[in-house]
């Protein structure tokens, strides 16, 4: 698997943070954060919101996201397990590709460290 574009590692990092946005709110949030600029700069870089759900299906279809219910109207999405893995790896090694096996062993592995590091 890989994470192909930046946007789609800024999505799942403005997605870390364990709410449920909506495409329209995460474009808001790329441009005012990670961009710094206001979304209506004619003369600024402009992800279009289509191009950001775009983005946002890719990361369901690779399992990163989740579309809540109910999926056909809710519009809301949220970071699964590997996608909360795929990021995590992605800022530790800077490398956008990664195998599902990988992902799935750092997700068997992260109940067993939290469970350690309460004891």
């Amino acid at each position: 698997m890989r994470v192909t574009e930046p946007i789609e590692v800024e999505i799942l990092r403005i997605l870390s943070d364990g709410d449920n946005h909506n495409p329209v709110r995460v474009w808001w949030l790329l441009h005012t954060e990670y961009l710094g600029q206001n979304p209506d700069d004619p003369d600024g870089k402009n992800w279009g919101t289509d191009y950001v759900g775009q983005r946002m299906g890719r990361l369901v279809q690779l399992e990163l996201l989740e579309r809540l219910e109910p999926t056909d109207r809710s519009g809301l999405y949220r970071m699964t397990d590997f996608g909360h893995a795929a990021l995590e790896h992605i800022e530790e090694t800077g490398e956008t590709e990664f195998s599902f096996s990988d992902l799935l062993e750092r997700v068997e592995r992260e109940p067993e460290e939290n469970e350690s590091s309460s004891e």
